[in-house]
């Protein structure tokens, strides 16, 4: 599998999450899992229920979808950001030059 995407984020990661809210920070292709970091801003810290992020992703051009959550990892106070992990265990049987689409979602 080959990991081929641009992230808007790379250039001005801060300017970025502070705009968008939500910006991939890294990622990363192992096999047939891809993992990757999200960054979230923290908009208020009076939150009434922890910051969730969700992933959803499809294989076949979002006729159909999975949403998964990501897991919460840490905290940055310095530039007012979460930090949260998720991975996507592809199948083996995807066909050579297959998408994988993916879209980021959080809800405070």
């Amino acid at each position: 599998m080959t990991r081929k995407f641009r992230s808007s984020c790379s250039l001005n990661f801060l300017f970025q999450t502070v705009t968008n809210g939500v910006c991939l920070k890294s990622s990363n292709v192992i096999g047939m899992t891809f993992t990757a970091t999200v960054a979230v801003y923290n908009f208020s810290y009076d939150k009434q229920c922890p910051l969730q992020v969700f992933v959803r992703y499809s294989l076949d051009g979002w006729r159909s979808h999975i949403e998964i959550q990501a897991r919460y990892i840490r905290s940055h106070p310095q530039n007012n950001t979460d930090i949260f992990i998720f991975s996507l265990f592809l199948p083996r049987s995807m066909p050579v030059g297959a998408k994988c689409e993916f879209a980021l979602r959080y809800v405070i």
